[in-house]
C-alpha cells in the first residue's frame, strides 16, 4: 500500500491526474524503464522527480543519467546532478560517474562545440553540492556520501577542467574557435601566438596586440615580450626578402608603446631586452637604402635601451645596436656614391675609397669623407682634408 501511494504522488508530480488507464499502467510499470525513457527524451525534471521520490532508483546511477541526449538542456542537468545525485552516491559508484561527466564533456566540445556547456558538467567535480556535517566515526561507516569523497576525483578532470575552461575562453573573449584535440597539441605560447599569427593585415597587428594576444599572455603568466622576440625572429627567417618588415615593425611598436614610460625592474629589464634583440635582428636583416619605419624602430629602441642600460646584457644590445646603425649608414652613403657592392668589412679596402671618395664632385662629399674615416680607426682626417683640399 505504500508503495502505491508513494506512486500515486509520484505521478501527480509528473502531471498525470486524469489519465486513468495511464495510471494503471504506471502503477505496476517499471520505474528504472520510465526513467530510461524519461532520460532519452531530455526530460531532466520527470527523470529528477523519479530519482527523488524512489530510493530504490538510485542503485542504477547509470540508468539515471547515461540516456540523456547531448542536447539536453546542460543548466538543468548540470544542477540536478550537483543537488541530488552527486550528494547521494554511493562509493562504488563514485568512478562510473566521474568516467560519464568526462566523456559526456568531451563529446559535447567534439560534436556540438559546446565548450560552455562542457566546463559546466566538469567543472561539478570541483566542489561538493553541500558540504557534509561533521559526523562520527559510525556515521561515515554507516553512511559514507561522495561529499566526502568529491576532492578524491578532482585529479582525474583538473586537465579537462583547464583545458575546456580555456577553449571557451578563447572562443568568448578571442573568437578563436578550437577543438580539445587541435587545443592538447597546442601550448599556451603557440595560441598567444595564434592570435598573431591569424591577423593577415600588418596595420591590425596592433590591436590584435592590445586586445587578444597581451590578455591571453598575461592570463597564463606568459613573458609577451619574449613571445613577440620568438615571433619576429620566425617570421624573419619564414619570410623571402623583406615582406617580413609591416609585421615586424608594427609588433616592435607595441613593445615600445608597453615600455612608454616604465621604469627598470626586472621584469621591464626583460622586456628591453627582447626590444633591443628584435629591432637589431631587423636592422641587421634590413636592405640598403632601409625604410624610414627601420630607421624610426632604431631611434626608438636605442632610445629604450639607454634607459634600460644599468643592466649589462641591455647596454650590449644598445652598443651592438648603435655599431649596426653606423654600419648600415655608411652602406648607405657608399652606395648614394655607386658604391653598393663595397664590403666595408675589408679595411684594406678603406684607403682606396677614400682617396676616390674624397676627389668626387659636391658641396657635401666632405661630410660623406669624414663618415668614412670615422668608420676605419687606421684613417686620419687631416689625410682627409689634405685629400680633399688637393681635389679642389
Amino acid at each position: 500500500m505504500e508503495d502505491v501511494e508513494r506512486r500515486l504522488g509520484t505521478w501527480s508530480a509528473l502531471g498525470g491526474p486524469g489519465q486513468d488507464s495511464a495510471w494503471a499502467e504506471f502503477r505496476v510499470a517499471d520505474l528504472a524503464a520510465n526513467v530510461r525513457a524519461y532520460a532519452a527524451r531530455g526530460d531532466v525534471a520527470r527523470v529528477a522527480v523519479l530519482w527523488r521520490r524512489h530510493a530504490g532508483l538510485r542503485r542504477d546511477v547509470a540508468g539515471a543519467v547515461q540516456g540523456f541526449p547531448l542536447d539536453t538542456d546542460s543548466a538543468a542537468l548540470a544542477a540536478w546532478l550537483r543537488a541530488e545525485v552527486l550528494p547521494a552516491l554511493q562509493p562504488a559508484q563514485w568512478p562510473a560517474v566521474v568516467a560519464w561527466i568526462e566523456l559526456r564533456a568531451r563529446a559535447l566540445e567534439a560534436h556540438l562545440q559546446r565548450p560552455a556547456d562542457a566546463l559546466q558538467l566538469v567543472a561539478l567535480l570541483d566542489h561538493p553540492a553541500q558540504p557534509a556535517p561533521a559526523l562520527t566515526p559510525q556515521q561515515l561507516v554507516d553512511t559514507p556520501r561522495s561529499s566526502a569523497r568529491l576532492g578524491n576525483a578532482v585529479p582525474e578532470c583538473v586537465f579537462l577542467r583547464q583545458q575546456l575552461a580555456d577553449i571557451a575562453h578563447l572562443r568568448s573573449a578571442h573568437g578563436l574557435a578550437l577543438t580539445l584535440d587541435a587545443h592538447a597539441q597546442l601550448s599556451y605560447s603557440a595560441i598567444a601566438t595564434a592570435l598573431l599569427d591569424r591577423v593577415v593585415a600588418p596595420e591590425l597587428l596592433s590591436a590584435a596586440y592590445a586586445e587578444h594576444f597581451a590578455p591571453y599572455a598575461r592570463r597564463h603568466a606568459l613573458d609577451c615580450a619574449e613571445l613577440v622576440h620568438a615571433y619576429c625572429i620566425a617570421a624573419m627567417d619564414a619570410s623571402v626578402g623583406g615582406t617580413w618588415e609591416p609585421r615586424v615593425l608594427a609588433l616592435l611598436a607595441c613593445l615600445h608603446a608597453d615600455m612608454s614610460g616604465a621604469q627598470p625592474t626586472a621584469a621591464r629589464t626583460g622586456h628591453a631586452r627582447a626590444l633591443g634583440a628584435v629591432a637589431l635582428e631587423a636592422m641587421r636583416r634590413s636592405a640598403i637604402p632601409w625604410s624610414p619605419g627601420v630607421d624610426e624602430a632604431a631611434q626608438k629602441a636605442l632610445e629604450v635601451l639607454d634607459r634600460f642600460g644599468s643592466d649589462d646584457e641591455v647596454a650590449v644590445l644598445a652598443r651592438e645596436a648603435r655599431e649596426q646603425l653606423r654600419l648600415m649608414r655608411l652602406k648607405r652613403m657608399l652606395r648614394a656614391h655607386g658604391l653598393g657592392d663595397a664590403h666595408i668589412s675589408d679595411t684594406r679596402m678603406a684607403g682606396a675609397v677614400l682617396q676616390w671618395l674624397a676627389r668626387r664632385p659636391g658641396a657635401d662629399v666632405m661630410r660623406d669623407v669624414l663618415q668614412l674615416v670615422d668608420a676605419y680607426h687606421h684613417l686620419s682626417r687631416t689625410a682627409a682634408y689634405v685629400l680633399r683640399l688637393q681635389a679642389l
